[in-house]
């Protein structure tokens, strides 16, 4: 492996590790020594990557980091069609998308790129309080850290039947349906469930610093299937049927 391939190499594996590496880790990883991880850190730093240290642990600023990612024009444009999709059916705006979207633009043709941001705007909603919410959980998600959520428990215009309640999740999964609602898949720290929430639902978020792995033999298909089957009562229900050992 020549030093280009293992910096590259030393990047993605950061970018995808949720909790970080030990030096020791990263130098298993690449089957060179410490010393050669530490070098190609400090390589990395000076090239514009941002990566910190923290208890003993290298990471990646994600808030910071742009990956560099090589898309044909035809995968760029199939990736464009979606976040475009997804842009105009969306009840909340994401400064993330709309970035990408603006990135994805300029390696199509021009008059698809027009085409594109025109339909991105159209049917989309004004900026929220859900808009906040779905930053926060989507990044959160990214970074594999701990959600502590206040929802309503029943939509919050039926006031014989709604109440309040409060849980710490772990995401494993958000979707934004056809219809525009975001649902939020995770599990139940206390009682160890997979809990499926609406969106527009939540009241409150607050992101704990405590961090999760998301099970590799997680499948979220299930659960899906039955909020497009289903999705106005999947929301508020647990999914104790399916949950088995996806927990």
């Amino acid at each position: 492996m020549s030093r280009s391939e293992r910096l590259l190499r030393i990047e993605q594996i950061l970018a995808r590790s949720g909790r970080g590496l030990r030096a020791v880790e990263l130098a298993a990883a690449c089957d060179v020594d410490r010393r050669t991880v530490y070098r190609d850190l400090a390589l990395l730093s000076e090239l514009g990557v941002p990566v910190y240290q923290k208890d003993g642990r290298f990471s990646i600023d994600r808030a910071a980091y742009r990956a560099p990612l090589r898309l044909s024009c035809d995968e760029a444009l199939q990736l464009l069609i979606a976040a475009t999709a997804i842009a105009k059916h969306a009840h909340v705006r994401n400064e993330s998308l709309d970035s990408a979207l603006r990135h994805l633009t300029r390696v199509v043709p021009e008059s698809i790129a027009v085409h594109a941001s025109y339909r991105s705007e159209m049917g989309r909603a004004e900026q929220s309080r859900e808009q906040g919410y779905f930053n926060q959980l989507t990044k959160a998600w990214a970074e594999h850290r701990r959600v502590k959520l206040r929802y309503w428990t029943r939509d919050r215009d039926d006031a014989e039947r709604r109440s309040i309640q409060e849980v710490e999740l772990l995401i494993y999964f958000v979707e934004l349906m056809p219809h525009g609602a975001v649902y939020i898949v995770g599990k139940d720290s206390q009682t160890g469930k997979i809990r499926t929430l609406k969106m527009s639902r939540i009241v409150d978020v607050e992101v704990l610093n405590t961090t999760y792995e998301i099970p590799l033999h997680f499948d979220p298909r299930p659960y899906l299937a039955r909020l497009r089957e289903n999705p106005e009562t999947a929301s508020s229900r647990r999914q104790d049927a399916i949950a088995g050992d996806q927990g």
